[in-house]
């Protein structure tokens, strides 16, 4: 075939796109959540006499979650609460992203880190905060779990008594008779050694040696942080429900950095200016300052329209949770607002976003579907339909293998293979129904209650 003219190709030519230095800011910026932003926003500030920040807007809460969910006034203390220790919570946020890498899973984890005390002790049960976040109880009590293996080590606590026992089981010094000790820490409180040593099957010396351990312990392991960041886990973004219907999205006022062009000092300056360099250097400046109250704006505007869209996609979610995640992928949220895929990704990349639910982080409402037949079904919302069909297992004869939960599923109109029921099960760290149903047999044979 006889080349065309002026189409010619040479080794090693291709195109690239050339980012000028605003516009790759512009792109960081809009990876950035509200704290790295005000933070930045600082550092400007400070190098431009010609720009100043507005104070952030107080959060006024209002309307009603309804369906027993929290109200938009107890939507979240966390605006109080992370006031306390914050590197504390920098600390834990960072350990949560490792450990956790399923969006469900981190979603519970950071809604109960934002419900721990200056203590470092979990101010709400598990009961609740499933009740608040629309999952299983045994679901929120296996992230609990893993929660507490976090240091420092006593962390997420119940109470005083589960925090030392955490801190003695790590030292491998959790015998029975300081099980016993713990469960009666009133009456060591009341120093009645006598009728501790009866219940604990000690001599007085065994016992005092048993005291000594327990004094040497922190019952606030919290305490060991200093202050920081007073809002590290302040959400990026609000969800709350409208007074009559709908709901209200937002970013959140209280944490967006806005910043003024003073003008007026400009034009002073620039009256006073004699010299060519000092009235260029004026020029770049107002220059810069238009550009970032620009950039800010185009941010702020690219992501309340992602989250917007999200949520128009996810509302079934703020009504039934995880069991409602409908599918969604990056793509149509960027084909939905004739964004770049790219751009989409960089808007919700760390960014946290607090509903009715709880706290979170906006990636979680992007799963993909769990086949090309089930359209409306996301591999996440039958992931947490999985955890539940387990949870709801209380005898043994009870236990569903892979093969029956992928009926049940059939029954529910979800066609899902047995292998992808295992998959997911897997990748849920539950185990087999062999293990189960022994497990089960185990804790019935010794009274025990399920977890």
């Amino acid at each position: 075939m006889a080349a065309r003219p002026g189409l010619a190709l040479k080794p090693g030519q291709r195109q690239l796109l050339a980012l000028t230095p605003r516009l790759q800011q512009s792109v960081k910026l809009l990876q950035m959540t509200n704290m790295e932003l005000s933070d930045y926003v600082v550092q400007q500030v400070e190098g431009n006499p010609f720009l100043q920040r507005e104070a952030a807007r107080p959060l006024a809460r209002g309307g009603s979650a309804g369906g027993g969910q929290r109200g938009g006034e107890a939507l979240s203390d966390w605006s109080e609460r992370l006031s306390e220790k914050p590197d504390l919570y920098r600390h834990l946020t960072e350990q949560i992203r490792l450990t956790f890498s399923l969006a469900a899973e981190r979603a519970i984890a950071f809604h109960l880190l934002a419900q721990i005390d200056e203590r470092g002790l979990l101010a709400t049960g598990v009961e609740e905060a499933a009740s608040q976040l629309g999952a299983a109880p045994s679901e929120v009590a296996s992230v609990l779990e893993r929660l507490q293996g976090l240091d420092p080590v006593g962390i997420f606590a119940r109470d005083v008594a589960e925090c030392l026992a955490l801190q003695l089981r790590e030292q491998g010094k959790l015998d029975r008779p300081m099980e016993i000790l713990l469960a009666n820490l009133p009456l060591l409180a009341k120093r009645d050694y006598p009728a501790l040593q009866r219940l604990c099957g000690l001599d007085a010396a065994a016992l005092q040696e048993r005291v000594g351990r327990l004094k040497g312990l922190n019952p606030r392991p919290a305490a060991e942080f200093e202050r920081g960041d007073p809002q590290i886990l302040a959400p990026d973004i609000l969800v709350t429900r409208l007074p009559d219907e709908g709901w209200r999205i937002e970013i959140n006022p209280s944490t967006l950095p806005r910043i003024l062009i003073d003008r007026e000092y400009y034009s002073d300056m620039r009256r006073g200016a004699k010299r060519k360099k000092d009235k260029e250097y004026l020029s770049e400046r107002l220059q810069h300052a238009r550009w970032l109250t620009r950039a800010l704006d185009q941010r702020a505007t690219t992501l309340l329209r992602v989250a917007e869209e999200v949520f128009r996609h996810q509302e079934d979610f703020l009504e039934g949770g995880m069991e409602r995640l409908k599918p969604l992928t990056l793509r149509e949220v960027a084909e939905s607002l004739s964004l770049h895929e790219s751009t989409v990704s960089r808007a919700v990349a760390h960014k946290t976003v607090e509903t009715p639910r709880g706290l979170t982080e906006l990636r979680l409402f992007f799963s993909a579907r769990l086949s090309a037949e089930d359209e409306d079904v996301s591999a996440a919302a039958v992931k947490a339909m999985i955890r539940r069909k387990i949870a709801e297992e209380t005898a043994p004869g009870e236990v569903l293998s892979d093969a029956a939960l992928a009926e049940s599923f059939a029954e529910e109109g979800i066609e899902v293979a047995r292998r992808t029921v295992a998959k997911y099960r897997e990748a849920l760290h539950l185990p087999s129904s062999a293990v189960r149903k022994r497990e089960l047999k185990a804790r019935l044979a010794a009274g025990a209650p399920r977890k």
